[in-house]
């Protein structure tokens, strides 16, 4: 059966699946909720709403066996799910590209400092391996030639046969 857990304080949704009944699925979800800063440190995206007094558990009307779970989660824009069934990995990246580029812009800029030391420290202890992925003979992906992995960002760009081959396809 599909589930919701919903609160009034809130327009965010919880969609779930489950064989169990709607008061033990939900008293699972409220322990480990209680739990949650205890280790393992289980985190579930349901807590969104948990965190709610008022937060309750639903059947969803069309849950017949034929229903997907991640039709509820994709289609449904106030869904707080994470996982959602049946997506790829890729399917992830594409429905959250923006998301992500801009979190990470954000991230960026608020730890621009330590991140540039940390990379410069990183660079100066694996100078040796840096220097040897980089002379690592690849296959170029446009026109099949091999070159160093250091060097495939500028043999892209200037190889003639390389840029024809792009402008080509």
């Amino acid at each position: 059966m599909i589930y919701s857990i919903r609160s009034k304080q809130t327009t965010k949704v919880y969609y779930g699946k489950t064989s169990q009944t709607l008061s033990r699925r939900m008293a699972v979800h409220r322990c480990r909720y209680r739990n949650y800063e205890k280790p393992p440190d289980y985190y579930c995206s349901s807590f969104e709403i948990l965190q709610f007094d008022d937060a309750d558990i639903f059947e969803e009307e069309d849950s017949n066996e034929n229903r997907v779970e991640g039709l509820y989660q994709k289609n449904d824009e106030n869904s707080v799910n994470i996982y959602i069934s049946g997506r790829t990995s890729q399917e992830y990246y594409e429905d959250n590209k923006e998301k992500k580029l801009k979190y990470q812009k954000e991230y960026y800029q608020q730890n621009k400092e330590d991140l540039s030391k940390y990379f410069k420290e990183y660079a100066k202890k694996n100078k040796d391996k840096i220097k040897k992925r980089l002379k690592e003979i690849v296959e170029c992906p446009i026109c099949k030639t091999s070159v160093q992995k250091g060097n495939l960002s500028h043999h892209k760009s200037r190889s003639k046969f390389c840029i024809s081959r792009q402008n080509s396809s």
